[in-house]
C-alpha cells in the first residue's frame, strides 16, 4: 500500500493548469457571490472578478450546471440550508508547521503518525512535507480545546504537547516556522449532493474529520462520480436532481465506513491493536479502508464483529441536526 502527502497550494495549482490544458477557462482572482436560480434550477453564478490592475468586474456566468468545489465554505449547501453538523463529533483543532523535527528513517521517513494524549482527551497529527516541514495539529473535543480559561489557541498547544511525550520527542531542537491556526465543527454533511443544475462534490458535500487524512482524496472521488453523471446527464439532457445525483448512494456508503472508523477512534478503551488480535482476518479490511479503498464489495465486514467490541451507540446510524 502506498499513499502520498501533498503540498495542497502547489497541488490544487498543478489540478488548475491540466484543468487549462484540457481545454478549461479558469479565473483565479475570483471570488463567488451567489448562485443564480431560474425557479428551482440552478443556472449560472455572480462573481467578482479582478485584474492584474485591481481593477474589478462583477460578471453573471451562465451555466447548464453549477459545481460547487468551494470545499468547507460550503458556498451552495449553506444557501440552500442543507449543511448538516455530526452532533457527536464536535471537535475543534489546533495547528502549525515546525522546521527540522525528528523523522524517522527509510520508507518511514514520510509516514503520517498519529498521538495520542491520556485518556483520549485529545490526539496530535504529524505529518511530513518537503523541505524538511512537518505539518503538526492537535485535535479535542470544542470545549476542551478552546477553553478560554485555558489561555490562547498557542498555549492550549503546548499544555497538550506536554501531555505528549511522544510527539515531545520529535519536536525537540524543531523550529516552529507559521503562525497557528484553527478551525472548528468541521464534521458534517449536506442531506443531498444534487439538485436541479446543480452538485456539491468534496468538503463542499460533507467532511467527517482529520484524523485519517481523507479530504483529499474523498474530494478527487466524488468529483470524479460526479464529472461522470454531470456529462451523461448533459448527453441525455436530463439536468434533474435524480440524474445529476444518481452517484450519491454509492459515494455515502463509503463515506460512512470511515464515519464509523472515526467513531471507534474516539470511542473510549477501543484499541484497534487489541481488536485485531481478538481478529486478525480483518487486517486487509482496515488496511483497505485507510488507504482509501472504501468502495471495494465487502470490504465492511469487520463492522459485525466490532458492534461487538464497541458500545451498542457507536454502531448506530447518527442523527443530524441543523448546523
Amino acid at each position: 500500500s502506498q499513499t502520498w502527502q501533498v503540498v495542497r497550494g502547489e497541488f490544487d495549482q498543478m489540478l488548475l493548469r491540466n484543468a487549462a490544458e484540457k481545454g478549461a477557462r479558469t479565473h483565479t482572482a475570483a471570488q463567488g457571490l451567489e448562485a443564480l436560480f431560474d425557479g428551482p434550477r440552478a443556472c449560472g453564478v455572480r462573481v467578482k472578478l479582478s485584474d492584474v490592475d485591481g481593477d474589478q468586474e462583477i460578471r453573471e456566468i451562465r451555466a447548464r450546471v453549477v459545481v460547487d468545489a468551494t470545499g468547507q465554505s460550503a458556498f451552495l449547501a449553506n444557501r440552500l440550508g442543507l449543511r448538516r453538523a455530526d452532533p457527536r463529533l464536535k471537535k475543534g483543532t489546533v495547528w502549525t508547521y515546525f522546521s527540522g523535527a525528528h523523522r524517522d528513517k527509510g520508507k518511514d521517513e514520510g509516514a503520517t503518525l498519529i498521538m495520542q494524549t491520556p485518556g483520549k482527551q485529545s490526539w496530535f497529527w504529524y505529518i511530513p512535507l518537503p523541505d524538511d516541514v512537518v505539518s503538526v495539529g492537535c485535535t479535542a473535543s470544542q470545549p476542551y480545546v478552546f477553553n478560554r480559561r485555558r489561555g490562547s489557541v498557542e498555549d492550549v498547544f503546548a499544555q497538550e504537547l506536554e501531555r505528549c511525550p511522544a510527539m515531545q520527542r520529535r519536536l525537540a531542537g524543531a523550529d516552529r516556522c507559521t503562525d497557528f491556526f484553527t478551525t472548528r465543527d468541521f464534521s458534517y454533511r449536506s442531506s443531498r449532493a444534487a439538485g436541479p443544475g446543480w452538485v456539491l462534490v468534496g468538503d463542499a458535500f460533507g467532511f467527517i474529520d482529520p484524523v485519517y487524512s481523507t479530504g483529499v482524496f474523498l474530494a478527487l472521488k466524488s468529483g470524479e462520480l460526479a464529472a461522470d453523471a454531470i456529462h451523461e446527464a448533459l448527453e441525455a439532457d436530463d439536468l434533474s436532481a435524480e440524474r445529476l445525483g444518481c452517484w450519491q448512494d454509492e459515494y455515502v456508503r463509503g463515506l460512512e465506513l470511515f464515519r464509523k472508523l472515526v467513531y471507534a477512534f474516539y470511542t473510549p478503551d477501543f484499541s484497534f491493536a487489541e481488536f485485531l488480535q481478538r481478529y486478525p482476518q480483518y487486517r486487509r479490511n482496515l488496511v483497505d479502508m485507510l488507504i482509501g479503498d472504501v468502495f471495494k464489495p465487502g470490504v465492511d465486514a469487520m463492522f459485525d464483529a466490532m458492534g461487538a467490541v464497541l458500545p451498542p451507540s457507536d454502531a448506530e446510524e447518527p442523527a443530524v441536526v441543523d448546523v
